[in-house]
């Protein structure tokens, strides 16, 4: 392995993640095989689903969104289909329910057996902490949101200017330009009386009702912490939460006692929320990590740019003034090379594995965390084939 010692500029790679969970069928991995089609292999790389779909996602709750003659719909862990293929889009499955568009171009939610809401709404979007936002248009550009239950019923109406998905229970609100937050009866649980506010993370939300001052509070509506900053970009995350001073140039951090583990910081000019015991940062000329003391752990030069941490790995792009030789590779977090720059896209790793495109391909592979590929197409035996009807 050999140490990057060039400095880079900040471009901010295309790194998609998902969540993982412990369900067999959640392991497979869709993949565009020989004939053209797609099917699903393992994490051994070996081929599972037959070849037999014209576009292929990941598995959600066991199901997953296939396409079958320009329709989506979903097949069980066997590839059989299980909700017909009758969807202009269709997303994920999240607490039982998935978004999708009607052929006429209707948005509503489909249950797990297949059925669909008996209500369409102007937009809707996946369910977080068992319920469902939803967004209706109004004249001009002006929307309001509400949100619908587990039962499929609008248990919020549509009347907020402003609404953020559920957590911990609370959603953010917007009333008379003030934040506050609602319960999942529609109940003010938190009074809106601050100008800024963010969802709750970690059991807190950042609040401010002052200029100077950023307050946490905790799912009571009670002030746990205070801190004089002038920044609410972000919660807290591994434990820790950003912040700034009057005077004083740069972002430094604080634990949830308070105390101030990493001092503002000049030298960086933007820095991210931790991740893994890191956080990336930004100066003119360079970027890198720092870890929890505030100390770098590495840095480059602006011909590099730095993806984000997923399971001990970085995705970088090497950048020169021909774009067509642009390539993707991986380091770990001592900014050591582990994976050779050579594909044109590299997604984060998750379970092990990370999806990529090859230079001057439209077909995407799986690699491990050495770089090794996860399927080899001449070597297709399918362990379930799957029923198209």
């Amino acid at each position: 392995m050999k140490k990057i010692t060039l400095l880079i500029s900040v471009t901010l790679l295309f790194i998609t993640s998902c969540n993982s969970q412990n369900k067999k069928s959640e392991t497979f991995l869709p993949v565009k095989m020989n004939n053209g089609l797609y099917g699903y292999i393992n994490h051994k790389g070996d081929s599972i689903l037959k070849p037999q779909y014209e576009l292929a996602k990941k598995y959600s709750e066991n199901l997953a969104c296939v396409r079958v003659k320009r329709k989506f719909g979903y097949i069980n862990e066997q590839g059989d289909i299980v909700i017909k293929p009758i969807f202009r889009k269709a997303g994920d499955f999240k607490d039982g329910f998935a978004k999708v568009t009607t052929n006429e171009g209707k948005h509503t939610y489909v249950k797990k057996d297949g059925q669909l809401l008996n209500q369409y709404f102007d937009m809707c979007y996946p369910f977080k902490d068992g319920m469902g936002r939803i967004e209706k248009f109004g004249s001009g550009y002006g929307s309001t949101y509400g949100f619908v239950d587990k039962n499929g019923e609008i248990a919020i109406a549509p009347k907020y200017e402003n609404v953020g998905d559920f957590y911990n229970g609370l959603a953010l609100v917007k009333i008379n330009s003030n934040y506050g937050y609602i319960n999942k009866l529609g109940e003010i649980a938190i009074e809106p009386k601050y100008y800024s506010a963010t969802k709750f993370k970690e059991g807190l939300a950042a609040v401010r009702d002052t200029e100077s001052k950023t307050k946490f509070i905790n799912t009571k509506g009670e002030i746990v912490l205070e801190i004089d900053s002038y920044y609410i970009g972000y919660n807290f995350s591994d434990g820790l939460a950003m912040f700034n001073q009057k005077g004083k140039k740069g972002h430094g951090f604080v634990n949830k006692k308070g105390e101030i583990v990493i001092k503002p910081d000049d030298r960086f000019e933007a820095i991210d929320n931790f991740n893994e015991g890191v956080a990336r940062f930004f100066t003119k000329t360079e970027t890198g990590f720092i870890n929890t003391k505030g100390e770098i752990v590495f840095k480059v030069k602006k011909n590099i740019a730095l993806g984000e941490v997923s399971e001990g790995m970085i995705s970088f792009q090497v950048k020169d003034d021909n774009l067509s030789s642009n390539k993707y590779g991986y380091m770990n977090l001592k900014g050591e090379i582990v994976i050779e720059p050579q594909f044109q896209e590299a997604e984060s790793f998750v379970n092990g594995v990370a999806r990529v495109v090859l230079k001057n391909s439209i077909t995407s592979r799986y690699i491990d965390k050495k770089g090794k590929f996860m399927y080899i197409p001449s070597r297709e035996k399918h362990k379930f084939k799957g029923r198209m009807h």
